[in-house]
Parts: structure tokens; C-alpha cells; sequence
């Protein structure tokens, strides 16, 4: 008979899947990285991974969620000090900065195409949502005036975020050239 698990075990146990996983990806990335070592981490067995994630790859987005929820609050800091489509800049300079030092995201560039393969056909579908529902809000919540839709502005954010996480691929130092392509985008956007 499977074991059941109350809540606050569900909630701890999860979030020792979640440290697993930025362990093991660090180490040895997506693909090395298996379901077995993860369970042995977290003290359950392999059976059990499933009641909490239905794949491996499902648990890799709720760790990337983990790291999107403190660049969420990078933004949201950095706002409060420095409001309006500048402190918009500024935000997106330090989430960058902070991307480019978590060994655990840089390391998934490589591998995200995999992963993606991997996920439920709606799945990217529905987080595009819900970074536009993230987008509608930040607009709303710091009076910002947008020059484009919602929707745009939100394909134009993500992919000015994944172009400047590839800056380890270009020679010497892209500091500089990363943050004339920030204020350039951010100064097309907002009023």
C-alpha cells in the first residue's frame, strides 16, 4: 500500500525535490541527472517522485519557478527604489546580473530545448500566459505607460531576458553592450 502524506510532509518533501534538483543539475546536468538519485535525496523512494511531480522535466520547471520567484523579487525591490521605466532598466540589469551567477540556470540554456520536448504540448502555451498576466500587473501596479500591447511587450521582455543570458558565448566584456540593448528596449516600450 503507498504511503500517504499530510501536507506539511508534501510541502517539505517538495521543496528537498527542489533543492535535489538544483544539486544535481548543477553537477551533472538535465540528462545525467535521474529520477532515482533525486527520490534517494529527498528520502523517499523512486514510486513516490510521482506523487509529487508527474515527470523529471516537471520537476525541473517548478525549480525553475523557484529561481523566477526570486528574480520576480529582484524586480519588485528595485522598482520601489527606483520607480518609472528607468528603474524598468535598472530591474532588468540586476535580474541579468543575478541570472548570469546562478550555475544552476546557465547550466539549462543547453538543455531547456530538451526539457521543453519533454513537457505536456499546452504547457508553454500556458506560461506565456502567465507572463503576460506578470507583465499586465508590473504595468498596472508602477503606473507604466506602454507603447505596445501586452502580449508584445511580454515576447519582447522574454526574449530580450533570453538573448542577454547567452552573453558567456560572446568574447570580452558584453557589460556594457548588454545594458545599451536593455535601455534600448525598455525606452521602445514604455512612455
Amino acid at each position: 500500500m503507498a504511503k500517504s502524506f499530510g501536507d506539511r510532509e508534501r510541502e517539505l518533501i517538495q521543496g528537498e525535490l527542489i533543492e535535489a534538483c538544483k544539486q544535481c543539475w548543477s553537477r551533472y546536468g538535465y540528462q545525467k541527472t535521474g529520477i532515482r538519485e533525486l527520490a534517494q535525496m529527498a528520502n523517499i523512494s523512486t514510486g513516490a517522485f510521482y506523487r509529487f511531480f508527474d515527470s523529471k522535466e516537471m520537476l525541473f520547471v517548478a525549480t525553475a519557478n523557484e529561481y523566477q520567484r526570486e528574480l520576480i523579487d529582484i524586480f519588485h525591490t528595485t522598482m520601489a527604489q527606483c520607480p518609472g521605466k528607468q528603474g524598468v532598466a535598472t530591474s532588468i540589469k540586476r535580474i541579468v546580473a543575478a541570472m548570469s551567477s546562478m550555475a544552476w540556470l546557465t547550466s539549462m540554456w543547453e538543455e531547456w530545448p530538451v526539457i521543453i520536448r519533454k513537457l505536456p504540448p499546452d504547457f508553454i502555451e500556458e506560461d506565456f500566459r502567465g507572463d503576460v498576466i506578470r507583465i499586465a500587473d508590473i504595468i498596472q501596479q508602477y503606473g507604466l505607460t506602454a507603447k505596445r500591447d501586452t502580449e508584445s511587450t511580454t515576447q519582447i521582455v522574454d526574449l530580450l531576458l533570453t538573448a542577454v543570458t547567452r552573453q558567456n558565448y560572446l568574447p570580452g566584456d558584453t557589460g556594457e553592450s548588454i545594458d545599451f540593448i536593455i535601455d534600448s528596449v525598455i525606452d521602445a516600450l514604455f512612455e
